[in-house]
This record gives C-alpha cells, sequence and structure tokens, in this order.
C-alpha cells in the first residue's frame, strides 16, 4: 500500500472484522507536524523522554505558536464566542468537541478521506475557491468577525489549489515562516494567518481530530 491511510480498507476487504479502539486522545492523536509537536508538549501526560525531545525544540519557531495555543485553549475553557474548525473531521470529534466546551462551533467539514481514497488530484474546497477568489486577509478578517479562534486543516486547500507542496515546505507554512514557502497560495495564506487579528492554528487531518481532543484535554485542567 502507498498509504498507510489504506490499511484499515485493506484489512476488511481481506474479511477481518472491524473493532474499533477506544476513541481516547492517546489512541487517536498522531504526531505529524510540528504544530502536533507542540501540542503534544503541552499535555501533561506526555512522558518524560518525549517532553524533552518536544520541549527542546527551537523557541524562535514555537513561541508564538505555544500562545496560539494557550489563546484557544482559554475560549474553550471560557465557553465565550465561537471557535471555527475546517478540515477533515468526523462527526464523533465535532460532538466530543460539542460536549467539552460551552463556547459555539463553527464547523466546514470538507473532503473526508481525501487521501486514503486518492482524491488528492480532484479534490475540491468550497473554503478553498473563496479564499482564491476573495485573498486569505479578507477572508480572515470576515472570520475574526464571527470567531475567536480557529483550527485550520491545510492540507485540503493545498489540494483544492493543486499545490504539491513538499513536506517542508508545508511545516514552514504552519509555522508562519512565509518566506520560506515557494507556492503563493500557500506563502500568502501563512502570512495572513500569521497576522490574523484571532489565535489560528493550521495542520493537517491529525489538528482537526487528535489535535482537537488534545485542547480539550488541556482546557478541563
Amino acid at each position: 500500500m502507498p498509504l498507510d491511510n489504506q490499511l484499515a480498507w485493506t484489512l476488511r476487504d481481506a474479511g477481518l472484522r472491524y473493532q474499533p479502539l477506544p476513541r481516547t486522545t492517546a489512541f487517536t492523536f498522531d504526531i505529524d507536524t510540528p504544530v502536533d509537536a507542540i501540542l503534544a508538549g503541552l499535555h501533561p501526560n506526555l512522558g518524560y523522554a518525549a517532553a524533552q525531545v518536544v520541549r527542546d525544540g527551537d523557541d524562535r519557531f514555537s513561541q508564538s505558536l505555544t500562545e496560539h495555543t494557550r489563546q484557544i485553549v482559554n475560549v474553550l475553557q471560557e465557553g465565550q464566542g465561537e471557535i471555527f474548525i475546517f478540515g477533515r473531521l468526523s462527526a464523533s470529534t465535532l460532538q466530543m468537541l460539542e460536549k467539552g466546551t460551552k463556547c459555539r462551533v463553527r464547523a466546514f467539514i470538507e473532503e473526508r478521506g481525501m487521501r486514503a481514497l486518492g482524491r488528492e488530484q480532484d479534490a475540491f474546497s468550497l473554503f478553498g475557491a473563496c479564499i482564491a477568489q476573495n485573498g486569505a486577509e479578507w477572508f480572515l478578517n470576515q472570520l475574526a468577525a464571527c470567531c475567536r479562534a480557529a483550527l485550520i486543516d491545510t492540507r485540503v486547500l493545498y489540494a483544492h489549489m493543486k499545490l504539491a507542496l513538499p513536506e517542508e515546505e508545508r511545516f514552514y507554512a504552519d509555522l508562519g515562516l512565509h518566506a520560506r514557502v515557494s507556492a503563493g497560495f500557500a506563502a500568502d495564506l501563512a502570512e495572513a494567518i500569521k497576522n490574523a487579528p484571532l489565535p489560528i492554528l493550521t495542520g493537517g487531518h491529525s489538528l482537526v481530530t487528535g489535535g482537537l481532543m488534545v485542547l480539550l484535554e488541556l482546557a478541563s485542567q
């Protein structure tokens, strides 16, 4: 299999019975991006060795995102205002979010199963089309008018724009290092997010699944 995303379906097609693991953060959360590592480093139950690796990272890159994470946790704790979630989140994660916080939720779910189904070349995002038409800065200003924080699965947007960004450039964009991103759409989006009037975390599928579960657990402390 070219992707591990296809493993469960391949085993099912081979006749094995589906037996789901408990839906906990420990079983769900993946560290796929630098932002995932920052979230892991803030969790009180992270093992000592892993915590040392995460926390010994370059502070120049992680300090502002750590602060954004704390601001998002505050939004979840206070239960006031709205949080915006975009990307490949599941209905069960959304239900968990609505049970775990009193704040209102604006969720925009697009392209679930994009990688496992091999749809990256055919992906279409209404959210991405809106940004491409009006510009990232315009959209984020509109978002700030109704929400206090946001989590954005940018890989759906990149697929919509047919951007085959190398892994390191996707990570640079997540870290707000837009000058190191070659594609104009991704660089402009990363710069606008860095300067947006609300805290925003960007990443991949893990951010809006296990990453969101980490944020909820941090908010419950």
